[in-house]
């Protein structure tokens, strides 16, 4: 906490801080962290990165190894990113509060595809593939994951005793500390492929919001959710390939299952507030927040809204414009 007191007394503010834009880079063959930042990446946006071959020699240890490390990620845009063979894709350390991770593809990285730690939120995981062993580590609550594929594990801390901070929204103002009890997360409209499972979310200490989510053969729902669309027997074999130098998603879906239930447009209203920071979910328009409209995948209506797109898929992912749990031309959060 004493980092906090001493940055905010050296004008760590919005007006003073952050701001950057990380876009368009290949970061490679670093052996602690390939874009890396500690309360000053506050406000940024790290988009169209290749990030690879990060700690994978294991020459150093400490707390900032993984392709994308930061502090604070309070008000960020991470999006449309292909970060593989790391290892640890991303990791989000306190205070991530109002960042949106989205369109972004993950694979191959060895220890998980991403770490939320000791955060309280709001913060929005969105239209993302997943397909490392462990998709995600969450020693977190107060966080959405909507219109992701998952192909690996969810991995749950159910309670971390350290008292984090949680901000003022879209300031670096602290607005009070907390522990980390589990739960307080919402899973909307995201598909479970291979190894992916949301069991670890059978128990949770705060309430959990699911609806929406599919289940593929070799993946695992969690008993939270009262409808899961669960089909054991529907292999989609999500798997990336390569085509000169293009990373492509090859992947199998049934447009059925649009019409099989009825999944919810996702909005700020339906979110509702995280419950420790008590703050809504909100999108980021270059410096400016503002309510979600609407987060909403291919062949969306307000009453037939698919997780995915409903047909082999063969899409070149450079620049990470997947159609696989992606919207129409990338994210569409209304405005």
């Amino acid at each position: 906490m004493k980092t906090i007191e001493r940055a905010t007394a050296r004008g760590w503010s919005r007006e003073n801080i952050g701001h950057h834009t990380v876009r368009g880079n290949t970061v490679s063959h670093c052996e602690q962290a390939g874009i890396v930042g500690s309360l000053g990446a506050v406000f940024s946006t790290v988009s169209g990165n290749e990030i690879h071959d990060i700690h994978v020699r294991q020459l150093f240890s400490g707390e900032e190894m993984a392709g994308i490390k930061f502090h604070a990620a309070i008000d960020m845009e991470i999006s449309n990113n292909y970060i593989h063979h790391n290892s640890r894709g991303i990791w989000l350390d306190w205070m991530a509060q109002g960042v949106i991770v989205s369109n972004n593809l993950f694979h191959d990285n060895s220890g998980d595809d991403g770490l939320v730690e000791v955060d309280h939120g709001p913060f929005i995981f969105a239209n993302n593939v997943f397909l490392s062993k462990t998709s995600q580590i969450i020693m977190s609550q107060g966080g959405a994951y909507v219109h992701n594929l998952f192909g690996g594990l969810i991995s749950v801390t159910q309670y971390d005793g350290r008292q984090t901070p949680f901000m003022k929204a879209h300031s670096c103002e602290v607005a009070g500390y907390h522990d980390n009890p589990s739960g307080d997360m919402r899973f909307y409209n995201n598909m479970f492929v291979q190894g992916g499972d949301l069991s670890q979310y059978n128990v949770s200490r705060l309430p959990m919001h699911l609806n929406g989510n599919v289940f593929l053969k070799g993946a695992t729902s969690c008993s939270q959710e009262k409808w899961p669309l669960v089909k054991p027997d529907f292999d989609a074999a999500a798997h990336v390939i390569e085509q000169n130098n293009v990373p492509m998603l090859a992947m199998t879906s049934d447009r059925n299952w649009a019409i099989e239930r009825t999944r919810l447009l996702v909005t700020t209203e339906l979110l509702g507030n995280a419950m420790i920071s008590d703050l809504p979910f909100y999108t980021r328009t270059g410096p400016h927040c503002a309510p979600i409209k609407t987060i909403w995948a291919n062949h969306a209506t307000p009453q037939i809204h698919f997780p995915v797109r409903s047909k082999t898929l063969r899409e070149p992912l450079r620049g990470f414009r997947s159609e696989a749990c992606a919207p129409d031309r990338g994210l569409k959060i209304g405005v």
